[in-house]
């Protein structure tokens, strides 16, 4: 029975003998002056004097564990940390673990060059070095948006924030991405310019596991929205200060002060009621201010996130807009190509009705004679038999004119033969076709042409287009003369060696081309002729084909009686002029 006895009393002394203060264990991700390890290895930064007040007014433990972002995801994930400090928040974490609804401090990537040119965004970072610290949310978050650039960045990591900058500073990177909280005085001496880029604005909070109890998490919302609404706390007071380290104080120095302040305090009660009153008064109007002060940063905040996630989504557009760009230059080149396709077309089209009216020239009066000859022949058979000699005269003459009809036949078939390949030509016989081409057609209107061109060298070229080009600016001069009614109409057919290669000058005596057109020449579908006589394409093909296809230059000027036209061409096409 005594032994019983003793069992009902030692039982419930063993259950309180392991009762004590409740542990937590604390991830820690390291950023000054959030949270950090100084020379000492002391755990300091305003998460940590956070958890601090937190934990005493508790009766918590807590050990901190210092690790990286991964690390220490990974912690909360097996059990290892009990809640984890200076963890960016995102909508993707927030299906994993609980976050206090109210945001501890806000912070996004900043963008850190040497001293040059305002970024206007991202995308001016394509192609270039870019250095941050090895897991970085934001260098990760930069990394996921430049796989949208044309050019990625090269992406190179370091251990701390420090070998990042100075990488920058010694030329070995182009820009350090790093927090924006990265405390200032850190930088100072590095001669380094941040930049007004947000990249993937966020806030850094703490994050505790679901199997954590529910009590956790409540305390932690009532005791950072205390904090927050407390001017003079060290949490409002630390951002105050522009995140400076947070200062070691002497334990016996607070308590000396508190009870400074309690002297005080106890001695202006028992002065003046009336002192007092107003005291509760006037701290009432600064709850007040506070309040609104509190209620401005939060929509100053908002506002300001907003504009971020604004920037934010321009940039994306702008980046998929350079992306969809060279897809655009392709399809208007390749629109280009069949329009220029379709006027080659269509000026062969012109080009054909002229040459059937130069063949309607150059037939005309061969078979003119051909057929006098022919009607006297027929004249001497009826009135008896011609003498020998009268009969071979007329036979060789309409076989001489027969032959003449068969030449032309066959230059104009060379003519319309398409030719792609260059060939070496001498200049001064294909001028020579082009004049047996145009002749008669000339003659008929009355038209002189002098021809004054030699030519030592061959030149390799495309020999039919270039006869084209000739014609077509022959045919322009012809009927400019005949629409001015010249008196002694004239056309100057002349050429020879150059500098760099060969010319052909084609001119005339048509008193030139006025200022108003001069400009307007060689564009597409401009023509100052009839519809029935012109479409506007001759001397714009004539400019691509000499410029484009045979590598040389068209150019026209007036002289004192008219218009001339230089053509330019380089001895062989593989060396331009």
């Amino acid at each position: 029975m005594r032994l019983l006895a003793l069992l009902f009393i030692l039982f419930p002394l063993s259950l309180f003998a392991d009762v004590g203060p409740r542990i937590y264990r604390v991830g820690v991700v390291s950023l000054r002056p959030l949270a950090f390890v100084n020379h000492q290895g002391d755990f300091r930064g305003i998460f940590i004097d956070f958890l601090n007040d937190l934990a005493k007014k508790e009766g918590w433990q807590l050990r901190f564990i210092e690790g990286d972002l991964p690390s220490t995801l990974q912690g909360l994930r097996e059990k290892r940390l009990d809640l984890a400090i200076d963890i960016p928040y995102s909508s993707k974490l927030a299906k994993e673990f609980d976050f206090p609804k109210t945001h501890f401090i806000t912070n996004w990537g900043q963008v850190l060059t040497r001293p040059s040119k305002a970024l206007k965004s991202l995308v001016d970072l394509e192609g270039k070095k870019i250095v941050g610290v090895q897991n970085d949310f934001f260098l990760i978050e930069f990394i996921n948006q430049s796989k949208n650039f044309l050019t990625p960045p090269q992406v190179f990591v370091a251990q701390t924030e420090e070998e990042a900058l100075n990488r920058v500073v010694q030329r070995k990177a182009d820009a350090a991405i790093i927090s924006r909280l990265f405390d200032p005085e850190r930088l100072e001496g590095l001669m380094l310019q941040v930049h007004s880029l947000a990249i993937a604005p966020t806030s850094l909070d703490i994050a505790i596991p679901r199997w954590q109890e529910p009590s956790l998490l409540q305390t932690l919302e009532k005791h950072l929205l205390k904090e927050q609404a407390n001017k003079a706390s060290k949490y409002n007071m630390a951002l105050e200060q522009q995140y400076g380290e947070m200062r070691n104080q002497d334990q016996s120095s607070v308590f000396l002060l508190l009870g400074f302040f309690g002297v005080l305090v106890l001695f202006f009660l028992g002065v003046s009621l009336v002192l007092k009153s107003q005291v509760s008064l006037r701290t009432a109007d600064l709850e007040a201010e506070n309040e609104a002060r509190l209620k401005t940063e939060a929509e100053l905040q908002f506002a300001k996130e907003g504009l971020e996630a604004r920037v934010a989504k321009r940039t994306l557009e702008l980046t998929e807009l350079n992306q969809t760009l060279e897809q655009r230059v392709k399809q208007e080149v390749q629109r280009r190509l069949e329009q220029e396709k379709l006027l080659i077309q269509q000026s062969k089209l012109a080009s054909m009705g002229e040459m059937l009216s130069m063949i309607a020239h150059q037939w005309r009066q061969p078979l003119s004679t051909i057929s006098t000859l022919a009607g006297g022949l027929k004249v001497q058979l009826s009135l008896g038999d011609p003498s020998p000699e009268k009969l071979d005269h007329c036979l060789s003459a309409i076989n001489e004119h027969a032959q003449f009809l068969s030449r032309t036949i066959n230059d104009f078939r060379d003519f319309f033969n398409p030719k792609k390949k260059q060939e070496k030509v001498v200049l001064a016989r294909l001028l020579d076709q082009v004049v047996g081409l145009i002749g008669k057609s000339l003659e008929t209107q009355s038209i002189q042409l002098v021809q004054n061109y030699a030519y030592k060298q061959s030149i390799v070229t495309y020999p039919n287009e270039l006869m084209q080009v000739c014609l077509n600016i022959l045919t322009n001069a012809r009927d400019a003369l005949d629409e001015k009614k010249v008196s002694k109409p004239k056309i100057i057919l002349s050429g020879g060696e150059a500098e760099q290669g060969v010319y052909i000058s084609i001119s005339d005596n048509g008193g030139g081309i006025s200022d108003e057109v001069m400009g307007k020449i060689f564009d597409a579908y401009f023509t100052t002729k009839h519809a029935n006589r012109g479409t506007g394409l001759g001397l714009y093909m004539a400019k691509t084909i000499v410029e484009q296809h045979c590598k040389g230059s068209l150019t026209v000027k007036n002289t004192t009686e008219g218009a001339q036209f230089r053509i330019s061409l380089p001895l062989n096409m593989a060396e331009p002029i």
